[in-house]
């Protein structure tokens, strides 16, 4: 499958997410540990960002209003409070560890992890997103308010000195997301996005463990040339896997409409091309 993404729309990407490109190489165990063994960089992160508008001018504008990231402040995550102490940090986003190093063939590899326990919790919400006349003024709200926790568990990073490419590793689970579309009168409220094992774990023990939340996601981003341009903005979602349960779906001030459930969503060998026209 083949995308075509404009820079509007890859600004509205802001919340998430060719054929899987063959020099893409996955940073497995085994190369993490001799990662691990190496010298270099170690960093302890704690961090509360606030912006107060993000906005993507062309003609008109799309502005992104008060946007927060930050620890997710609260203790129960998945229905279960045991997920160690690093998840219960306030609204920090803290108990994270970075290690970086470059190794013998000139990788750039960043690899983060709790330094306690198996997840760092996090939140991230907007206010609005608004849609404005060249001459200025709020138009159209394309997003009332976006509102999630979760928790991460793992990322991984390399800059391949050999081909240029930066490949992302993560796994990660969204506990609770609420967003308000009013213009088209959607609401989703309690959406969670979770492992590929969430509801069978769930079918079949009545709960989840830390192996049943994590959503895999692989990127490769890099450069490729098309027929106009050369050298231009080139994402492979080389693996994006999970199980999605949205609960509540609302339709203007109404009562909910049921329940959707995605089971083993695989978004594989996916290809996007970001150019300006």
């Amino acid at each position: 499958m083949k995308t075509r993404i404009y820079p509007l729309m890859a600004t509205s990407a802001l919340c998430l997410p060719l054929a899987a490109h063959a020099q893409f190489q996955s940073l497995s165990d085994e190369s993490l540990g001799s990662v691990t063994g190496q010298s270099g960089i170690t960093i302890e992160l704690s961090a509360d960002l606030s912006i107060g508008e993000l906005r993507y001018q062309d003609e008109g504008s799309l502005a992104i209003r008060n946007i927060r990231l930050g620890g997710a402040n609260k203790s129960s995550y998945f229905g279960s409070t045991s997920w160690g102490p690093g998840t219960q940090s306030g609204t920090q986003l803290d108990n994270l560890k970075l290690n970086i190093d470059v190794m013998a063939d000139g990788d750039l590899v960043v690899f983060a992890q709790p330094t306690l326990g198996n997840a760092v919790d996090f939140a991230l919400s907007t206010d609005e997103w608004v849609l404005q006349k060249s001459t200025g003024g709020d138009g159209t709200r394309l997003l009332n308010s976006l509102d999630m926790t979760g928790l991460a568990l793992d990322l991984r990073m390399k800059v391949d000195n050999d081909t240029g490419h930066l490949l992302i590793e993560s796994t990660f689970g969204i506990d609770d997301l609420d967003a308000d579309f009013d213009f088209v009168g959607i609401g989703i409220q309690d959406m969670k996005v979770a492992g590929m094992s969430y509801f069978e774990s769930l079918g079949d023990w009545g709960y989840v463990g830390i192996n049943d939340i994590g959503a895999k996601l692989a990127l490769d981003i890099h450069t490729v040339d098309i027929a106009a341009y050369s050298n231009v903005l080139g994402i492979d979602i080389v693996r994006f896997e999970t199980d999605i349960d949205m609960p509540i779906i609302t339709l203007g001030d109404g009562p909910s409409i049921g329940r959707v459930t995605l089971n083993n969503l695989q978004l594989n060998n996916t290809s996007l091309v970001v150019y300006g026209h």
